[in-house]
């Protein structure tokens, strides 16, 4: 008794398995889909781009000078406003109300008891 003839007695919900299995490969890289000189490498049904030092990207198309740039920039506004803000509130310090501060009963206020 074959496969099918199985199946088909068996009344299964799956269907039998393919005879041969054929798979063909295209090479995505022959359309060279690295931009800015990047390398392809060709991988089953897929392609990955390596991308330069200054490139990013599925493709290498996304330059990473600019963003670098803007990034510098960001940090930088960043800092001069922690800065200024540091040295707006350098004198700043805890404003405490010494004459409505309350003490415990058992507590002798500070040079109470000094003599003269």
């Amino acid at each position: 008794m074959g496969y099918e003839e199985l199946f088909e007695f068996s009344g299964s919900m799956f269907p039998p398995p393919p005879r041969h299995r054929c798979e063909v490969d295209f090479d995505e890289c022959v359309l060279n889909p690295c931009e800015n000189g990047g390398y392809c490498q060709n991988l089953p049904n897929v392609f990955h781009c390596e991308c330069g030092i200054n490139f990013s990207g599925d493709q290498c198309t996304i330059d990473c000078n600019d963003f670098y740039l803007y990034l510098g920039l960001v940090q930088l506004q960043f800092m001069l406003q922690l800065i200024s803000y540091l040295i707006l509130h350098i004198d700043d310090g805890p404003e405490i109300d010494w004459e409505h501060q309350q003490m415990d009963s058992d507590e002798e206020p500070i040079g109470a008891n000094m003599d003269d």
